[in-house]
């Protein structure tokens, strides 16, 4: 079309609106009449005129296509996103969740508070309540009943939302999940490997991803042939539809259907939703041996595949070449993993539906893509409808002659919007277009929404007479969807995890306000941003290269990030970072979720570095010792070299410390820490023990006398003059060295023989070293007869107890005591709990002393009940022996109601070594004793595995600072010494995990004002009162408080 053709078409049309807005068409028809217009003309303005039509409605089409894309694409990325997210109604009902909140919880539950365990509840309520009053809520930390019939714990935050349709308000709770984020990495990277590949895929890709997920099933699970059956004929045949088969394994390559009818047993519990597992093919019944033959397998376990809430058919995975065992945890991955391809093939399924549908839908719109209708205004009868479409009855229910009845389709508009009706219908002016949205009342009570479009004709003037033109348009799944936006825009706008999203190239598009908050930047500083700019120097390149790799090819990844905030400070985050796609099978986007870790990383560390190492000194502790001996007698034996083991102990630490001070002390040990290191060789490990003890192990000993050699230049390099401040003093030491192979060949046994010698040399005098001997077993002798004695004593009843208070350290209330067994031996007097304890414990005699001492303290208390005598709690210790013995909670119960005790009047201190043999048993036993009303407390804190892993398993509500942190703190060093730092770092812990902080072996002023300065109010020790008796203590429980002074002995 040339420009005049142009101009002239233009010119037509703004002729045929103009006709339109006058109502000059009865003009028209008489000019054509009298033959002033020809057909020709005429023909030609309605054309124009249809055409004009015809583009309105293409635009409106374009804009309704637009919106629904953009919808999609922000729903997408909202079902998507790993993040849990539910929808809260005021009244605590769960009304939405997103897929990975029905994968994560028990969504059974329609009460939002009955996600949580029992005991968690209230937290749940309290916080709806809470939410409900401020508009916003946090919950850390809550126990969640897990969608495994598990308990999971995880962070929860509420946001007020205004709901959409009436004037109560909904809540929007996102859920980060805490638990087990390390212990189940691997299975998680194959779940999120799955998950990734199964999300990125095309419909046409279906069939690919499916073989590629049994594929890495298959290996990951170490098994040779990995097949999917699919329920086909009405359930009566498992039909063979996808397979993986390991390369060079003999498993067959033709798989067969499996009749259900043949195997009964098999098909009978697949459709109970059990899992099948066949150890051995050698105990199949006898009418599986054909096929059985077939397949050649050994050991084949079946799962079932759920989709929708019915079986669709089987996930089955064979070992062929050996036997293969499946454990829970195994299994209970494998069938998450098959509701994943369940999910997938429900939507391979609805995919074909929907394309079906569509191609239906499109013959359908392709003759009518609106309910049009047309009504007449007559002067002083008002509106009336002429005709409507029979669409109508697929929108409304209502059919077309039921609305001609009535006049109107207004009676379907609800009353709330039939104001808007009457503005831009009933009362719209001739000449004018006008377009509102609506919301009709379905024939079956339900609601929807409609896109009305409306257009006044003037027909006539006198009389006067107007024709409306009007379209609706469905929108109901639009408003929906936009709804379902605005949720979205708030959830991840007010995450409490950070959420960054950026374009394949890395240059970030997307931050919410968490990021925001933890970095320092502002969104318009950084978006636009590459992602360089937080890239910290700490992290290789090649380390980031590798990340990108893995995401260009499609693949998720997680891990931990150091990243460079604004101000320059780096903070480590937990991070996942998923690609995207677009329509086309192209990445188009990353997201990444990840958490602020930088706390827990800096606390992690201080515990592991306690773990192993001397916090004085800085030597390996007795931990990290016994791992080093451990590989050089495993290097020994390999290479037929001998070892040597020195125990040195020096004289006069405990007198400088009495008279120079523990800060002398301290730096004594530092000294000879550091001159000891210089005799180190390549091979050779110096530590200490503990207060004045050090082990030096030589890793490669020629021949024996090397070790007298390094036992005469320890002593040497003591004998030098060692200055301590204004002071110098001169110091000796005697070591005992036991030998590798020839004294002993396990480290238990080299250290005790090494500790035996040493206390011979002790004896002996100072400045002396011996070797261990056979002499050496009088010692333990000396142990056999002490065992027998105690034996005797304990039928005898020689073992009685003390009680130490525990005190507010800045008022003097005694607020609980620890039960200490004291042995009154008849001829030896008072024998020391570190002689006979460790016997007890070593012989299984600590099966007999715990019940007794429980017994004794149950029946004490009674006995002060009886004399009016107040009582507070009472701690008794609970050895590794005790804990994991069997039915123990029945015993302590059977104890407990013989003698008629309240349970929250006994306490029990466990070690970290205890708990730590056996960690998930220690959980199972002291949950019980919790449950039963028992406060748990964990003893000599620092000195074993001081994990933050097993603090937040283990159910404890108290931790015992270890003496030995507190031997360092004294008023010269002003706490400013190591061990004061590690009980800093203690209470700082227990004050962020909500768990009380008991010092023990608290013996100076400066200790007791170090421990108020820095929050922790409770103790016991020398300085408020040694252990005393029954008769000793009861004037101070009556009088409730030991005095509190400035002396250095208060009792």
């Amino acid at each position: 079309m040339n420009k005049k053709d142009r101009v002239e078409l233009s010119s037509l049309r703004e002729q045929a609106r103009q006709i339109l807005r006058d109502h000059r068409f009865d003009d028209t028809i008489a000019d054509y009449d009298r033959g002033d217009l020809s057909l020709q003309t005429l023909l030609e303005e309605l054309h124009v005129y249809h055409a004009e039509l015809l583009v309105q409605q293409d635009a409106l089409r374009e804009s309704h296509e637009m919106n629904e894309l953009a919808l999609a694409r922000f729903v997408r990325l909202y079902y998507e996103l790993p993040l849990p997210a539910l929808l809260v109604s005021w009244c605590g009902h769960i009304t939405d969740a997103n897929a990975a909140a029905n994968a994560l919880l028990a969504m059974n539950r329609q009460l939002f508070s009955h996600l949580a365990t029992d005991h968690h509840v209230p937290v749940l309520e309290r916080a709806l309540l809470k939410a409900q009053a401020n508009g916003k809520a946090i919950c850390p930390e809550v126990s969640l009943r897990g969608a495994d019939r598990g308990t999971l714990i995880a962070d929860l935050m509420l946001i007020h939302l205004p709901g959409s349709e009436s004037k109560e308000s909904e809540f929007v709770c996102t859920i980060v999940d805490q638990t087990e984020r390390i212990a189940q990495l691997d299975t998680q990277r194959l779940l999120a490997d799955i998950s990734s590949l199964f999300v990125n895929s095309r419909q046409t890709e279906l069939d690919e991803v499916i073989v590629q997920a049994l594929k890495r099933v298959g290996r990951f699970f170490k098994t040779d042939c990995c097949n999917l059956y699919r329920l086909q004929a009405q359930g009566s045949v498992f039909e063979p539809t996808h397979s993986w088969i390991e390369d060079d394994t003999p498993c067959s390559h033709g798989q067969a259907c499996i009749p259900a009818t043949e195997f009964p047993w098999w098909s009978a519990r697949i459709d109970r939703t059990d899992h099948v597992h066949i150890p051995d093919s050698a105990l199949l019944p006898p009418e599986t041996e054909g096929h059985s033959r077939h397949q050649r397998v050994q050991t084949r376990l079946s799962l079932p595949l759920i989709g929708d809430g019915q079986v669709m058919g089987a996930l089955v995975l064979n070992a062929a070449t050996s036997p293969r065992a499946w454990n829970a945890h195994e299994i209970r991955t494998l069938r998450l993993i098959g509701e994943n391809i369940a999910n997938l093939l429900v939507r391979q399924r609805t995919g074909q539906e929907l394309r079906a549908s569509e191609a239906r839908y499109r013959q359908v719109t392709s003759i009518m893509s609106n309910v049009a209708y047309s009504c007449l205004d007559r002067e002083g009868q008002g509106h009336r409808i002429e005709w409507i479409t029979d669409s109508i009855l697929s929108l409304t229910g209502h059919d077309a002659n039921e609305v001609l009845s009535r006049g109107s389709w207004r009676f379907l508009v609800l009353a709330e919007d039939q104001g808007r009706f009457d503005a831009h219908i009933t009362t719209l002016p001739p000449g004018e277009t006008s377009s509102c949205e609506l919301r009709l009342r379905h024939k079956d009570g339900s609601l929807l929404w409609v896109r009305c479009t409306t257009e006044c004709i003037q027909e006539s003037i006198a009389p006067r007479v107007a024709r409306l033109y009007g379209g609706l348009i469905d929108i109901t799944e639009q408003k929906a969807r936009a709804c379902e936006l605005e949720r979205l825009e708030l959830v991840v706008k007010q995450s409490p995890s950070i959420v960054l999203i950026t374009d394949p190239h890395g240059d970030i598009e997307y931050v919410n306000q968490r990021f925001c908050d933890v970095t320092g930047y502002s969104h318009q500083e950084i978006c636009g941003q590459h992602l360089n700019v937080l890239k910290s120097d700490t992290t290789p390149s090649q380390y980031i290269r590798k990340i990108w790799l893995r995401l260009m090819r499609g693949n998720s990844w997680q891990g931990e990030l150091q990243h460079r905030k604004k101000s320059g400070e780096l903070y480590w985050e937990q991070a996942l970072i998923t690609p995207l796609r677009n329509d086309n099978g192209i990445i188009s986007h990353f997201v990444k979720l990840a958490e602020d870790i930088s706390d827990k990383k800096t606390l992690t560390e201080q515990l592991a570095y306690l773990i192993h190492y001397d916090p004085l000194t800085g030597l390996p502790n007795r931990t990290l010792m016994r791992e080093r001996i451990d590989r050089a007698l495993a290097a020994g034996r390999r290479n037929g070299h001998g070892l040597a083991l020195l125990s040195i102990d020096l004289d006069k630490l405990k007198f400088i410390n009495d008279t120079l001070g523990h800060a002398s002390g301290d730096g004594l040990l530092r000294e000879v820490a550091r001159r000891l290191q210089t005799l180190l060789g390549e091979d050779d490990t110096l530590a200490r023990f503990g207060g004045d003890n050090f082990f030096l192990l030589a890793g490669h000993l020629g021949q024996v006398q090397d070790s007298v050699r390094l036992a005469e230049q320890v002593n040497a390099l003591l004998d030098e003059p060692i200055k301590l401040g204004a002071n110098t003093v001169r110091i000796t030491a005697c070591t005992g060295i036991s030998l590798y192979p020839e004294d002993a060949q396990t480290t238990d046994a080299l250290i005790g023989h090494a500790d035996a010698a040493l206390h011979i040399a002790k004896g002996e005098g100072r400045r002396l070293y011996r070797f261990f001997t056979p002499v050496l077993n009088r010692r333990l002798l000396e142990q056999f007869h002490l065992e027998q004695a105690l034996r005797i004593g304990l039928e005898r009843g020689e073992l009685v107890l003390q009680y130490q208070p525990r005190v507010d350290i800045t008022t003097g209330k005694i607020l609980s005591m620890e039960a200490l067994a004291r042995w009154r031996h008849p001829e030896r007097g008072l024998v020391s709990p570190s002689q006979f304890i460790p016997i007890a414990e070593s012989t299984g005699l600590i099966l007999d002393l715990g019940p007794l001492v429980l017994r004794e303290a149950c029946q004490q208390i009674q006995r002060w009940k009886a004399e009016g005598v107040p009582i507070v709690p009472i701690a008794v210790n609970l050895s590794a022996n005790e804990l994991y013995q069997e039915d123990l909670t029945h015993r302590i119960q059977d104890i407990m109601a013989a003698s008629q005790v309240d349970p929250a009047q006994l306490e029990f201190e466990i070690t970290e070594s205890a708990a730590m043999r056996s960690i998930d048993q220690a959980v199972t036993i002291l949950s019980q004793l919790r449950s039963c009303g028992f406060t748990l407390s964990i003893d000599d804190f620092g000195t074993g595995y001081a994990s933050l892993n097993y603090l937040n398993r283990l159910p404890m509500q108290a931790i015992k600072i270890d003496r030995s942190f507190l031997t360092e703190i004294d008023g010269k060093l002003n706490g400013h010494s190591q061990g004061a730092a590690i009980v800093k770092a203690i209470i700082g812990l227990g004050s962020n995990l909500g768990i009380h902080i008991i010092a023990e072996g608290v013996e100076t002023q400066a200790q007791r004002r170090f421990l108020i300065d820095h929050g922790c109010n409770v103790a016991q020790g020398y300085l408020f009162a040694w252990p005393l008796t029954p008769e000793e203590i009861e004037p101070l429980l009556r009088a409730g408080r030991i005095r509190i002074d400035e002396t250095e002995a208060l009792v």
